[in-house]
């Protein structure tokens, strides 16, 4: 690394507020930091000691030099472990190891606010100089760093927050209280439910099914109106034809080359989701409170993990109707790729929904 590099990773603020504040977020223990501002950027920092990072530890130390290749080498692992792992435990097993996560969306000191547009978290792992060299800067600014004396750096997390642009730093008067508010977004944690259906096509379904949720002794309702074939491949072969999709290309400057292998990669990761010739299966659905569901066919479930190169990507489906016939919103999951006069019976599973976690606001 060449110094004048590295000169750009220290922390020299041309102003900050030291906060030094714990609290408890979503279950978790932080430690509010402070505020910066330095080469016209404004952040937030605050550590945490994230638990869920000691999963990672479990794989053998190797002799490495470096942390990349150490990672590497626990990802190799357990990749070579989970072959014969079906996807049903693979994503059960994340959905029980996975934390509660969160957002800060505002910090508000002596009323004056912060509003956040982007966030980035980082492991204090052994060669995190700019960490280190920021953390530094702290305590010597009097932060108290006591309560991580005994955990393992790796295990130590350091969030920042970054202001929105062209927004001012907050004037503090430090002669006066801070009165400092912390505003948290809404999120929502993933909740296995393993309910094995079998569903029939057709297209006036009207069926009513239910799950319990433990945590809140409540049952909640939803209905399968449909499950029906969609084509796919028309509305592929539309896709960059649209109105919306011809502006953004505009709107971002995207010459031919780059618009020729956007639509190579968006072809090939069609083509994987469901290959040429064939429809998908789509099951649709409206539930109490608006909570998503997540089904998968018994087949996808019960398959063994395959790791295989392949294009990644997102396709999103709407439904026909925003409201079904209970007057509920409608919403539609992707089962899996079939023939296109296929109508037969599918056995699914319910295998987990979404539990919304309100915004909260804390005041410190």
């Amino acid at each position: 690394m060449l110094f004048k590099h590295l000169k750009k990773q220290m922390l020299l603020p041309s102003d900050e507020i030291i906060i030094n504040k714990s609290i408890k977020i979503r279950d978790k223990e932080f430690l509010i930091i402070g505020i910066t501002s330095q080469n016209e950027e404004n952040k937030l920092w605050i550590i945490m000691h994230d638990d869920s990072l000691e999963h990672r530890d479990s794989f053998p130390e190797y002799d490495c030099d470096n942390y990349e290749e150490l990672e590497y080498e626990r990802e190799r692992v357990k990749k070579k472990s989970l072959h014969s792992v079906t996807k049903r435990e693979e994503m059960q097993e994340d959905i029980l190891n996975s934390t509660s996560n969160f957002s800060i969306n505002e910090i508000e000191i002596q009323g004056k606010s912060m509003a956040f547009t982007s966030s980035s978290g980082t492991s204090l792992r052994d060669n995190a100089y700019d960490l280190c060299m920021a953390l530094q800067h702290f305590v010597e600014k009097g932060l108290t760093v006591d309560l991580f004396d005994e955990y393992d750096t790796n295990d130590l997390m350091l969030y920042t927050y970054k202001q929105q642009d062209g927004e001012e730093f907050p004037k503090i008067d430090l002669s006066k209280p801070l009165d400092i508010k912390i505003k948290i977004a809404e999120d929502y944690n993933q909740i296995l439910i393993n309910k094995s259906m079998t569903v029939n096509f057709g297209d006036n379904l009207n069926e009513k099914h239910s799950f319990y949720d433990e945590e809140t002794n409540r049952i909640y309702n939803f209905y399968i109106n449909k499950v029906e074939n969609y084509d796919i491949w028309e509305d592929a072969n539309k896709h960059f034809d649209s109105e919306n999709m011809k502006k953004a290309i505009k709107d971002a400057n995207i010459g031919d080359e780059q618009l020729q292998e956007m639509k190579k990669d968006y072809y090939e990761f069609v083509e994987q989701t469901c290959p040429k010739g064939m429809y998908l299966a789509m099951i649709e659905y409206e539930t109490e409170d608006d909570v998503q569901l997540n089904f998968y066919t018994k087949e996808f479930l019960d398959a063994k993990v395959e790791y295989k190169e392949g294009k990644c990507g997102i396709l999103f489906f709407s439904p026909d109707n925003k409201n079904g016939p209970h007057g509920l919103k409608n919403r539609i999951c992707m089962l899996k790729p079939v023939e296109k006069d296929f109508n037969r019976a599918i056995d699914i599973e319910l295998f987990s929904w979404y539990k919304k976690i309100p915004e909260e606001i804390i005041n410190l």
